[in-house]
Formats: structure tokens, C-alpha cells, sequence
């Protein structure tokens, strides 16, 4: 089979979902044998995670999005000639005249109105990236959604996007059994933004009566403004003994928190996929989730639903998981393997750079 070359731009990917979906699937792309990376354009932050990865030469880093307009990436394009450009996200601030193959995955830059709760600034912000992942895009030969919900999305806000496939991002390859006792120990994993909506999570175990849980939030302050309101917003409500902030850590402590937690909230109404519900479906935790297309995709019916606007349905789902109330389906309806993914990924790029 023809050897193809690949130039990864991932100037984009700075941290979340992204670094993650970066992290598993290039050592699994580097190792098909007819797929060769020969160029790599990588933010300063996260390159670290890939050199001893990566072919000698091949790295390049980015200061900004704006890198890829860069001479000396532009040059190394020439150097290598590669047979298609992969950008793992929905953005690439140049224009390339090879065949482009991005992946769709922030719901964000598909939808920004989803931001209705984040701040002016942050939603200019967020406008500007949908100006420019659109351009991306409908420039790209195939765009590759991480799910079913991330391809509607982009056929609704696009109204003519290049051809769709569906590839899942993958999970842990252990499955443990449910825990099946009664929850204390609830645990958020993910970046703090606002569509997150953990300021209605903690509205909401304000008005829970049972005692004795304890609710652990793991994840960068991405948002400080809205870390701090978290903060605050626990304090007033006089939770600060019960809700820890631990901020950003280690995967190895983040897998840590899982092992001790006995059930995830995932409360975000703005998604495509949601990694930690993988991952905490996999170590046997049970699973509280905003009822919003995105999550029943991944999901299906393994999981307490909660509306994710009403702190009253929040604290009703946390009530029934205290006293051990879980739904009967304990599997998802789908498997998510990153070596499914990789496969998926390279057949992708061999056939756009072959075209």
C-alpha cells in the first residue's frame, strides 16, 4: 500500500478534549505503517507530550493559531510535500492547496449562541472562531465528527459542509463492574467554563437534604472569572466543607479521583462528545448527565438524566443517586475504542490524500 504522507497542523489544540484526543490517536496514526507524519506544526504548551513521538525534524511550534501562516512552516510544507493536511480541530488560519482533512468536535465553534452564558468578551471570541472554523471547514476535503450530534451540528450551521463521517473518540480499554452502592462521593472532571454549568450543580446540592456527600471538581479554570464565581457561589451557600476544587492535575491523579468517586455529574449543555463520561463509565462509575442530544448519543440509556437549566431536577437526580436509585441499563450503546479510532482516522487521510 502507498506510503502517505501526512503534515499535522495543531496549532488549535492547546488543552481539554483536544490535547486528549491528540494524545491517543498520533502514537496510534504513527504506528500504520503506510502513514508517515512529516511535518508538525504544535503549540510551545503541548509539544512536550509528543517528541518522543514525532520523526527527528518534523516538529515545528506554534506561538498562536496564526503559526500556520508562518514562513517556516510554510517552508517545511515544501520540504515535505505532503499528500493531505490533518487538523484535529475545526480551525486552521491558512488555506492549504492540498487535499484537508479536520475533525469536528467543539461544539462552541459550530454553535457560539450555546455561549449565551459566558462573558462579552468570551463570546466575541467565540464568534470570531466560528468565522473561522467555517472557512476551515468548507475548505476541507473530509471533516471527520467525533459524533453524531458534532456531524448535525455542522450539516445545520453549515447548510452545505464537505462530506461527513462519524468517528468516535475512544476510552479506556478496561471496563470494570457499576458500583452499585449508594453515592456520597460525586465528581466533576473538565475544564471550568460556564456551559459547563456547575454554578447550577452547586445551586442544586444546596437544596439536598441527605448529609454526608462530598462533591470533588477537577479541571483547569480555563474561565478564572467563573472559577472565582464558583467559589464564591460556594461559599454563600455556606458548602465549602463538602465541594473541593482541586484544579488542574495529573491524568495519573485525575484517574485517582475516579477510582475514589462513586459517581460522575456531567451537567454541560454544550458538547459533542465528553471524554470523562467514557472514562468514568469504564472504572464502574455511575453516571448523572444533562439530558441534551450530544450526551444520549454517547450514553443512551446508562445514566440518570437531569434537565441541565433546573437546579431542582439536578438535586432530584442527586437525591435518588444517594439513596442507590440507578437506571437498569448499566452499558452504553456503543463501544469506543482509540484503536477503532485511529484505523477510522488513517483511512481517512489515505483516501483524501489519494483522491
Amino acid at each position: 500500500m502507498e506510503n502517505v504522507v501526512v503534515a499535522l497542523d495543531a496549532s488549535s489544540v492547546i488543552e481539554g478534549g483536544g490535547l486528549t484526543y491528540l494524545q491517543q490517536i498520533l502514537p496510534r496514526i504513527m504506528q500504520r505503517s503506510n502513514i508517515h507524519i512529516g511535518a508538525a506544526l504544535m503549540r510551545r504548551s503541548t509539544c512536550d507530550y509528543f517528541l518522543d513521538i514525532l520523526p527527528q525534524g518534523a516538529l515545528i511550534t506554534a506561538n498562536s493559531r496564526a503559526s500556520s501562516l508562518s514562513r517556516q512552516w510554510t517552508g517545511r510544507l515544501k520540504e515535505v510535500n505532503p499528500g493531505v493536511i490533518w487538523v484535529p480541530t475545526e480551525i486552521s488560519f491558512k488555506r492549504y492547496k492540498v487535499p484537508t482533512v479536520v475533525s469536528l468536535r467543539n461544539a462552541l465553534a459550530l454553535e457560539p449562541s450555546l455561549a449565551f452564558e459566558h462573558g462579552r468578551w468570551a463570546r466575541m471570541r467565540l464568534y470570531l472562531q466560528r468565522l473561522l472554523a467555517v472557512r476551515s471547514i468548507r475548505a476541507a476535503s473530509l471533516a471527520l465528527a467525533v459524533s453524531e450530534s458534532a456531524a448535525e451540528q455542522c450539516r445545520i450551521s453549515l447548510r452545505d459542509p464537505p462530506p461527513l463521517r462519524v468517528v468516535h473518540h475512544g476510552g479506556p480499554e478496561e471496563r470494570r463492574p457499576k458500583k452499585r452502592a449508594s453515592a456520597r462521593r460525586f465528581l466533576f472532571v473538565s475544564n471550568l467554563m460556564p456551559h459547563k454549568n456547575l454554578h447550577r450543580v452547586i445551586r442544586a446540592l444546596a437544596l439536598v437534604e441527605t448529609p454526608g456527600w462530598t462533591f470533588d471538581i477537577v479541571g483547569r479554570a480555563t474561565d478564572v472569572n467563573y472559577a472565582t464565581a464558583l467559589r464564591e457561589l460556594t461559599r454563600d451557600l455556606e458548602l465549602e466543607c463538602k465541594i473541593a476544587f482541586h484544579g488542574a492535575v495529573s491524568h495519573e491523579r485525575v484517574w485517582t479521583f475516579y477510582e475514589q468517586a462513586d459517581c460522575l455529574v456531567w451537567p454541560s449543555y454544550a458538547e459533542t462528545f465528553g471524554h470523562p463520561l467514557v472514562e468514568a463509565h469504564a472504572l464502574g462509575l455511575q453516571l448523572l448527565v444533562s439530558d441534551t442530544p450530544a450526551t444520549r448519543g454517547i450514553v443512551g440509556e446508562a445514566a440518570t438524566y437531569f434537565d441541565p437549566f433546573s437546579p431542582n431536577s439536578i438535586a432530584t437526580s442527586i437525591e435518588h443517586a444517594m439513596h442507590g436509585f440507578w437506571p437498569i441499563c448499566e452499558t452504553f450503546p456503543l463501544t469506543f475504542s482509540w484503536n477503532v479510532c485511529a484505523d477510522l482516522t488513517a483511512t481517512a487521510l489515505r483516501e483524501a490524500a489519494l483522491t
